[in-house]
């Protein structure tokens, strides 16, 4: 998913915000909820690290090179 929303304080960005807003504040029935919980396979914790590793890896780069944050969250999984 891209976050990107507009360039800041544009009409674009602005526009964009109140729509998130309006999404966000939508009644959502219960029985939704419920359901898509119900539908959802279990995670394992394992399963969560890995995956953030992987996000990590991937988003925490600058000029090529992996930054402190994807090296960092890296110790933090082995500790």
């Amino acid at each position: 998913m891209d976050d990107y929303l507009g360039a800041h304080n544009s009409a674009e960005s602005r526009r964009n915000y109140k729509l998130v807003a309006e999404w966000q504040a939508r009644p959502v029935p219960a029985e939704s909820i419920e359901e898509e919980v119900q539908n959802t396979p279990d995670l394992t914790v394992n399963e969560l690290l890995l995956a953030y590793s992987d996000h990590a890896r991937a988003s925490f780069v600058k000029d090529g090179q992996p930054t402190r944050g994807a090296t960092e969250n890296q110790c933090l999984f082995v500790s």
